[in-house]
């Protein structure tokens, strides 16, 4: 079930941000990615799951989802409105993909109850790796049947 609705959450967001983003090959430890030129680039991660109350014959619980957004730069001298600019637009995006997945229920209605809890970390500025991450996070509630 969490494998499931995790590669349909992977593939929401892999359709709505298109060719403009890849997928980052280290999620967990951002600083692995090689960042040349401008490049834009988006990570999905499992977090943490725990029982919710729920109906009888049915197991219901919340699982944790993270999405990460990383947008490189070219050089050193970059703004601060510059780099307040390239975070509202990743925001905006994080937005727009967090109202698709509620009302596409994480692309598995059948067992989706509700997503919730949508929160965004403040950005990170990784000046050495010149480039800005940005980290949302959201709760997705599912039931299984006993």
């Amino acid at each position: 079930m969490i494998t499931d609705v995790y590669n349909n959450l992977k593939n929401l967001v892999a359709a709505e941000f298109g060719g403009d983003y890849q997928e980052l090959t280290h999620v967990f430890d951002i600083a692995k990615n090689r960042f040349s030129g401008s490049k834009k680039a988006y990570g999905l991660l499992p977090a943490a799951s725990s029982e919710a109350s729920g109906v009888t014959k049915t197991n219901t619980f919340d699982q944790g989802f993270s999405i990460v957004l990383a947008d490189s730069y070219i050089t050193d001298a970059i703004s601060d409105s510059e780099l307040i600019a390239k975070t509202l637009v990743m925001l905006e995006k994080l937005e727009e993909l967090f109202k698709k997945i509620v009302v596409e229920k994480a692309g598995t209605p059948l067992s989706v109850i509700n997503v919730s809890g949508f929160s965004v970390d403040s950005a990170v500025v990784a000046r050495e790796d010149k480039v800005i991450v940005v980290e949302a996070s959201f709760d997705i509630r599912m039931e299984v049947a006993l």
